[in-house]
C-alpha cells in the first residue's frame, strides 16, 4: 500500500471511473489529459477501489457484500451521518473514498471528512468538486485548527502534507519543494536527491497536484475535543 501511495505518475479520470461503476481501472493517457478534467493519481484510486469491490469476510453482519452493494442495500434515515477519517495514507484515501460514494449516490444523508495529514491525491477539479461536495465547516473552537469539518489538518513541519504540488507559487505553504528547509538550512544532499524524484514523479503525471482544503494545526492545541 505504500508504494501505491507515491504512484502519482498516472492518473484516472474520476468522472470516466465513476461513472462507468468503479470496477475498471485504467489509466490515461497522458496526450489525453485535458486542463478542464477531474483527475486523481492512479495509486489512490486503486486502493479505493480495493474498498469498493471487496467482498466482506464470510462471518461478517453484510457477509459477501462488497462496500458499494452494502451502503446501497442498506436502509437509513436523512439524519444519518456517515464519517470519512484517517491519518496519512488513510487521510488521502478518505475524501476519495467519501467523494465517490456521492458520485455513485450511494452516500445517504450527511458526509463529513476528518483527515489529518494528508498529501494531495488530485488536480484542481477534484479539490473543487471535493469543496462543492463537502464543504468546510465552522470551527467549533476557533482558538485550534482541528474544530472543523472536510479539511486536511496538518503540522506545517510534516512532509507527508507537502506532496505532490510542484509549483510552490500555486500554494506556498503546500509544496513538494518545501520539504527541503523542513529538514533544516543549509539543505541536505539527501534531501535534496529525494525532492528531484519526487517533483519529477508528479511531473510525470502531466497535471498539477493541488491541496484540498487545508487548516494547520500544532501539537499544543490538541486538546479539546471536537465537537459534533
Amino acid at each position: 500500500m505504500a508504494d501505491m501511495k507515491l504512484a502519482v505518475g498516472r492518473v484516472v479520470d474520476l468522472a470516466a471511473w465513476v461513472g462507468g461503476g468503479i470496477t475498471q481501472l485504467l489509466p490515461v493517457n497522458r496526450g489525453d489529459i485535458v486542463p478542464t478534467g477531474t483527475y486523481v493519481a492512479y495509486g489512490m484510486a486503486a486502493p479505493v477501489r480495493t474498498l469498493f469491490t471487496e467482498p466482506s469476510p464470510p462471518d461478517s453482519a453484510s457477509m459477501g457484500l462488497t462496500l458499494h452493494e452494502y451502503l446501497t442495500i442498506m436502509l437509513a434515515p436523512e439524519s444519518t451521518r456517515a464519517v470519512f477519517t484517517g491519518h496519512s495514507l488513510d487521510g488521502t484515501l478518505s475524501p476519495m473514498l467519501a467523494l465517490t460514494l456521492a458520485g455513485l449516490g450511494a452516500l445517504k444523508g450527511e458526509g463529513l471528512v476528518y483527515i489529518t495529514a494528508r498529501a494531495s491525491p488530485g488536480n484542481r477539479g477534484f479539490a473543487n468538486i471535493f469543496a462543492q461536495t463537502f464543504p468546510t465547516s465552522t470551527n467549533t473552537c476557533p482558538e485550534t485548527g482541528y474544530a472543523v469539518w472536510n479539511k486536511n489538518i496538518i503540522n506545517s513541519h510534516d512532509i507527508i502534507p507537502q506532496a505532490w504540488l510542484t509549483k510552490r507559487i500555486l500554494s506556498p505553504a503546500q509544496n513538494v519543494k518545501n520539504i527541503l528547509s523542513i529538514y533544516g538550512v543549509p539543505t541536505i544532499s539527501l534531501i535534496e536527491f529525494v525532492v528531484f524524484w519526487l517533483n519529477a514523479n508528479a511531473n510525470k503525471s502531466h497535471i498539477m497536484y493541488v491541496p484540498l482544503p487545508t487548516t494547520s494545526c500544532w501539537a499544543s492545541s490538541l486538546r479539546r475535543p471536537l465537537k459534533t
